[in-house]
Parts: structure tokens; C-alpha cells; sequence
């Protein structure tokens, strides 16, 4: 287009390149053709699109498998370097697969398949050198909420998770007569499969996709379709190779800081995220902290689809619900932990899913130089001597008697090792229990399942412990570690009418009920004498926060804690709770960062963000309190930031830095803490397009050529009979 302008508005040259056309003989050969190349660029501009739009159609809602390393070896996909393409063939039984190794002779093909089909058995014949497939396209429904989910369950993780960064080889699951934690376990996204891509797409994608194999690709057992063929390109290649070592050797090569790149791998971590009511104590020499945690990261095959509902999201929301109900009872003067001799800390976990990344870096850190806060020249730190007990929630979103509305939740703790008081954590539990509609049982198993409390335990054995679970000595979750464990992974949890939040089901009855024994549980064990009674957990807190974190992060809670601006970022769509590498802060590390803060607070009598600010400055000295300014849960949509909204006072919320400590001691072969790192990339792209038969490409090719060659004798004969065939004449310069 800038050339058409540029041509169109230069009359002079064009009248120049008109008459020296027509006196054959006012320039060069050379200076003529070019003067014809650019006036048919330009009247034909317009005319001819890009033909890489004509070859090739874009797809996206694409999520792609991507490698990562650790210490020993690597896991995942990755594209071939020269790209990945191939004929479609869709599968949508075995016997697809059969033909396909049989009689298929199309060369390399990618095969297209529902949801229903993804597993390891299949995988592994589609990677069957004889079956000549180069990558997988597998069908994910992100709309879908309320269709069935695989028969049988479907958990690509391992069978026992983190198994290698526990306690020890002592309580593996090996070890453990009971048998594994994750039994529909089948260790997929541990697998390496090399130059294989493999990627997760739309329901709208892959229609399209079917819809051309349908048309140009389709078989039967004996005839084959005729050319033009339905194809792709898949793009997705990885950087990295062999271990984590490696990579970050290779990332501080000079080579790589020329080329563009920083490196060709990343630790994975983020923040951890942890509060005490009240605010952090100025001395902590003599007080007692119990740690309730929880992890904030999920896993699944593919990355960005990592929901997580069980396996954190359920956990996630309880723990909101108990600081929800601690923070009104001590806004209404019924808990006061200023001058108590035992404080809660509630802390949230990051990269757990990766060999307890959190977990670790803050057992590192507490031991090395206490967790600590300063401002103003005063320190306070908390060392491992002040962790008295840990409370920490695991998977409690899946009860078997769901309609009954009776649920039954099992506590498994550290009853053997010496100075555990565990035993006496679960009797305070269970006399809450007593007179509501849930069990607190004891776990039959022996050890510990995978916990963030046990990168605690190995460095204190005698900490006492519970992990509360809704399993007893296996998992629940049929769908642990993939991206089937969504809203639907919740048995009977259902939208009210409108979907604007959780319908007043029974999983939301036990989901207060097991709040309100946790918050009563910490309460005594934390010395605050609080009558039962008084202690009731929102109902409607807890249905809007399953809504935000298994629905619709662009909710009114969501938005009621974020400043105007930042509430606009929000999508339709749930948090991907994959923890991603540690140089970037995940979306929903930040929500709950906000949430903690606001669960925590005091509203101000203040009315404008400016005053907001000027009292903020006060209390930031005092290195406890906090005041921040957001939205409100009655913000008028017409404001900006500096109109309406609320000033609250809160206790300090802290994000601590969690990456693995072994990227801190640059030992990338630690046999003690996490080496997982993920690869960088180039690009990911999915292409379709048509290929035509060998014998036309061919044809085309020679024809190509031999223009070519013609087009090149032309110009020589040009050239060497120029002067036979143009006079050369003097233009004068003002023709120009």
C-alpha cells in the first residue's frame, strides 16, 4: 500500500517512465524493467493477498505439551526443528489406528482424536515407527461444563507424586503396604517424547480440522481419497535438552546473549503468599505458630489446561472460608491474637506440584535466616523453633455420599515420630465434628501422603502434623493431575439459574461444614476461647469463591478486592493454575494475595483514594498494618480508580519468593530439593492446508524451473544485444 501511494502520487516519475517506454532509448535495460516492476507492483498490489494467507489457514485455541528438565532427564514434546507436518487422519476407535498402520501410505500424518481417546496405550502405538505419525491433535471441550467425563478416570501424573522429595525412602509409596496414592496414575506427563508434538485444541478447531478431512481425506478399508489432501503444520519447538544442568549451562553461554535469547530454559517457581491475623508480632522469640497451608498450583498434560478442582481449587476455597470467619470474628472483637502466646499463619504454596518448590524454598529460607520482615530497622523473623504445628488441606472437594449431604474426611498425621502432638489435633477435630453432618475419621495409612508439610517434617520431625483429605489411603480424584479435574470433577455441583454463582447444593453444605470444624479446630488449638456458636462461615462467600476459582474469574468477588483497572483484566474463564517459571507472577497468585488482605480487614472512614494513600504512608512504618485502596463490592462501573471505592486496614499480606533453593546453590543435580526447569520456545502454531500428489508437485517444480532458466537466457540476451535492440539518447534534466 505504501508503494501504491508513493507511485500514484508521483506523477513526474510516472510521466518519466511513460516516455522512456515509449523513446526505448532514455535509459538503461536495467533502469526500464525496473521502472515496469514498480508500475505493475503497483496497479496489481491490491489484487494479490499474501499467498501464505492463500496456502495456509491459521488455527489457534491451541494448548500445546512443552518440555521441561530436571535433574536427571527431560519430559514432554517438542516439534521437530525442520517443523512437523502431515496428512489428517482422524481416530475415533482402534481399528482408525489399525488402518492407519496397515494401509496407510500418505507419508507422515497427524492424527486428530476426541478426548475419549487420549491415553497412554494409544499414545504409544500412534509413536510406533510403523504407524509413520509425526504429532497428535487431541480435542478439548473448554465450554463444556456439564458433559460426562472419561469412563474410568483419566491421571496422567505418577502414582505416587513427589515420591522422591518426601520424608524419604522410608515413606514412599513403595513402602507402603496400602499400595499407591494415585492408582489411575499412568505417569504420562513424566514421559519424553522427543521430536512428537502433541497438542490440545478448541472444540471449534478441531470441527474445523474433521470437517476437512472429512471432505478431502476420508477412507474405507479398500479405496483412498484422491489429492488435494487436508494437512497440518504443527510448530512448537523447544530449546532445551537432556537436564536441567544442561540448559542453564548452556543458558549462560555468550552464544545464546547474541542470538537474542536469554536462555533456553527457566526455573519454575512464583510466590508463595502468607498472612497472620492481626499482623506479624514485633517479637517472636516466644510465640508459637501454627502453620495452616495449603498449595496454590495444579498440574495437567497440557500446561495451560491446569483447573485443578480438586486437587487444589476445593482446598483453595476453605482456607479463604476459615480466614473469612477468623477476620469477622476479630472485626467484631471476639478473637484477639495482639498479646496471644500462639498466632496462625496462613500460607498458600506455589510449584508443589513440582517436588514441593514452595514448601521447600520457605524451610530453606526459615532455616538459613528466618522468614523475615523488616522496616525501619526492626526484624522479624520466624525460625523453624517458632512453627509449633501444621494444619494443612489437601483434597477435599469429592465425597462418595454427595446426595446424603454427609461427608466423611480423614486426617492423616505424624502420630509416631517423638514430641508429635498430632494425635491430640485430631481429638480437638473430632469433638467439632460430633454435632454436624460430616466424620472426622483417622487415616488407616501409615505415612503421610504428598504434603507441602513434609519438606517441614524433614527438616523437624517433630512438628506436629495433620493433612485433612477426603481420601483415606487412596485418592478420590479419578482425574488427579489432568485436565478432566474441572468444575465436573465435583460430584453434584451445579450453577444457580442465572450462572452467577454455586447453586446451595451439597457440596456446598460440606464445604461450610468443614470450615466451620477447621476455623473451631484453630481457634482452640490457638488458644482463643470462642463459643461454637458464634463461629458461622458465609454461605454466599463460599458459593461466589467455588464460582470465581472452578468458573468465571470475572466475578463480583474477584472484582470487589482489585483495584478498577486491574478488575478489567479479568476473563471468562477459570485460573490456569499451572505455576509457570519463576521470573513471572501468576494471575491467581495475585487475586489471592488481594483476597487474603481483604478477608483480614477493617473498613476505613475514609471516602477518597487520595486520603487512603496519605494515611497508608502512616502505617507502613509499623511494618503490621497495611490500608490499600480497591473497588468495593458496591463500586459504581462509570468510576476510575480515584473515584469511588474502599479504603480497608489489613494485616500485612507477604509474597515470598518460591523457587527452588537449588537454583539459589546453583546445584542443578540436587538429590533435596526441585531442579524442574521449562523450556523456551520459538513459536507455536497450528497450520492447515492442502497438499497435492507427489507427481504435481513435481510438475510444478520443473515448470518453476524452467521459467526460470528461460527468464535468466532472456535477461542475458538482453544484455549482450542491448545495444542493437535501444538507442541511447540524452534525457535532459528537466524531463525528470
Amino acid at each position: 500500500q505504501h508503494l501504491i501511494n508513493h507511485v500514484s502520487g508521483n506523477v513526474k516519475f510516472v510521466n518519466y517512465c511513460s516516455q522512456s517506454v515509449l523513446t526505448y532509448g532514455s535509459m538503461t535495460v536495467y533502469k526500464l524493467l525496473l521502472c515496469i516492476t514498480c508500475l505493475l507492483v503497483a496497479i496489481n498490489a491490491n489484487d494479490n493477498p499474501d499467498i501464505d494467507d492463500k496456502i495456509y489457514r491459521t488455527l489457534g485455541g491451541v494448548y500445546p505439551c512443552f518440555r521441561l528438565t530436571n535433574a536427571t532427564h527431560q519430559i514432554g514434546c517438542s516439534a521437530s526443528s525442520t517443523q512437523t507436518r502431515g496428512v489428517v487422519h482422524v481416530v475415533n476407535r482402534l481399528e482408525d489406528i489399525d488402518w492407519l498402520i496397515d494401509h496407510g501410505d500418505n507419508g507422515a500424518y497427524i492424527v486428530a482424536m476426541e478426548d475419549n481417546m487420549f491415553n497412554r496405550d494409544t499414545i504409544m502405538r500412534l509413536m510406533n515407527r510403523n504407524a509413520r505419525v509425526d504429532g497428535v491433535i487431541v480435542k478439548h471441550d473448554t465450554t463444556n461444563l456439564t458433559g460426562p467425563l472419561p469412563e474410568g478416570g483419566f491421571s496422567p501424573e505418577s502414582t505416587c507424586p513427589n515420591s522422591l522429595f518426601g520424608l524419604g525412602s522410608d515413606a514412599t509409596c513403595a513402602s507402603d503396604p496400602t499400595g499407591d496414592w494415585n492408582p489411575k496414575g499412568n505417569s504420562l506427563t513424566y514421559t519424553d517424547f522427543g521430536d512428537f508434538p502433541i497438542f490440545a485444541v478448541t472444540a471449534y478447531v478441531y470441527d474445523a480440522i474433521v470437517a476437512c478431512y472429512n471432505k478431502h481425506n476420508r477412507h474405507d478399508d479398500v479405496n483412498k481419497q484422491s489429492y488435494p489432501l487436508c494437512s497440518l503444520e504443527m510448530r512448537a519447538d523447544m530449546f532445551v535438552v537432556r537436564d536441567t544442568e544442561t540448559c542453564m549451562r548452556r543458558s549462560k553461554l555468550l552464544l545464546h546473549q547474541i542470538s537474542g535469547r536469554n536462555s533456553i530454559c527457566d526455573p519454575l517457581g512464583d510466590y508463595n503468599v502468607w498472612t497472620m491475623p492481626q499482623g506479624i508480632p514485633r517479637d517472636l522469640s516466644d510465640r508459637k505458630v501454627i502453620l495452616v497451608a495449603t498449595k496454590l498450583d495444579s498440574t495437567a498434560f497440557f500446561r495451560d489446561l491446569s483447573f485443578g478442582a480438586n486437587n487444589d481449587a476445593a482446598a483453595i476455597t476453605v482456607m479463604l472460608a476459615v480466614m473469612d470467619t477468623i477476620g469477622c470474628l476479630i472485626r467484631g472483637g471476639l478473637v484477639d491474637y495482639k498479646d496471644a502466646t500462639t498466632s496462625l499463619m496462613f500460607v498458600f504454596f506455589q510449584g508443589e506440584s513440582w517436588d514441593y518448590i514452595g514448601s521447600s524454598r520457605m524451610v530453606y529460607d526459615i532455616t538459613n535466616d528466618g522468614l523475615l520482615r523488616s522496616s525501619a530497622g526492626r526484624e522479624h523473623k520466624i525460625r523453624m523453633e517458632n512453627i509449633d504445628a501444621i494444619v494443612e488441606l489437601s483434597h477435599v472437594g469429592i465425597q462418595e455420599d454427595v446426595m446424603s449431604k454427609k461427608g466423611t474426611f480423614y486426617i492423616h498425621g505424624n502420630y509416631g515420630y517423638a514430641g508429635s502432638k498430632a494425635s491430640h489435633m485430631l481429638d480437638v477435630m473430632r469433638s467439632y465434628a460430633d454435632n454436624v453432618t460430616i466424620d472426622i475419621r483417622n487415616s488407616s495409612s501409615s505415612w503421610l501422603p504428598p504434603s507441602s508439610a513434609q519438606s517441614f517434617l524433614k527438616e523437624n520431625s517433630s512438628i506436629s502434623s495433620i493433612i485433612i483429605g477426603d481420601y483415606d489411603t487412596q485418592y478420590n480424584n479419578m482425574y488427579y493431575g489432568s485436565r478432566f479435574d474441572n468444575i465436573r470433577n465435583l460430584k453434584n455441583l451445579e450453577l444457580n439459574e442465572d450462572n452467577t454463582t454455586i447453586a446451595n447444593d451439597s457440596i456446598l453444605v460440606l464445604q461450610l461444614t468443614i470450615t466451620e470444624v477447621i476455623t473451631n479446630t484453630l481457634l482452640n488449638l490457638s488458644g482463643q476461647s470462642v463459643d461454637v456458636s458464634m463461629v458461622n462461615t458465609s454461605t454466599d462467600f463460599v458459593a461466589e469463591s467455588l464460582y470465581c476459582f472452578l468458573y468465571h474469574s470475572n466475578c463480583s468477588l474477584f472484582k470487589s478486592v482489585l483495584l478498577p483497572s486491574d478488575a478489567s483484566n479479568l476473563r471468562p474463564r477459570p485460573y490456569n493454575r499451572y505455576v509457570t517459571i519463576s521470573t513471572i507472577t501468576n494471575a491467581v497468585t495475585i487475586q489471592v494475595w488481594h483476597l487474603m488482605s481483604y478477608l483480614l480487614a477493617w473498613q476505613q472512614n475514609t471516602t477518597t483514594r487520595a486520603d487512603c494513600d496519605a494515611m497508608n504512608k502512616d502505617h507502613v512504618s509499623s511494618d503490621i498494618w497495611r490500608l490499600y485502596w480497591v473497588r468495593g463490592g458496591n463500586f459504581n462501573e462509570s468510576c476510575s480508580d480515584h473515584c469511588l471505592g474502599t479504603c480497608y486496614n489489613s494485616s500485612r499480606v507477604e509474597y515470598h519468593f518460591a523457587e527452588s533453593p537449588a537454583f539459589a546453590l546453583e546445584d542443578y543435580r540436587s538429590v533435596r530439593y526441585s531442579t524442574w526447569a521449562e523450556s523456551t520456545w520459538s513459536t507455536v502454531l497450528l497450520r492447515m492446508y492442502l497438499v497435492t500428489s507427489i507427481e504435481e508437485q513435481l510438475a510444478i517444480l520443473i515448470g518453476g524451473m524452467l521459467i526460470q532458466l528461460l527468464s535468466i537466457y532472456v535477461s542475458i540476451m538482453c544484455w549482450r544485444r542491448g545495444r542493437e535492440l535501444f538507442t541511447i539518447a540524452t534525457v535532459e534534466s528537466h524531463d525528470l
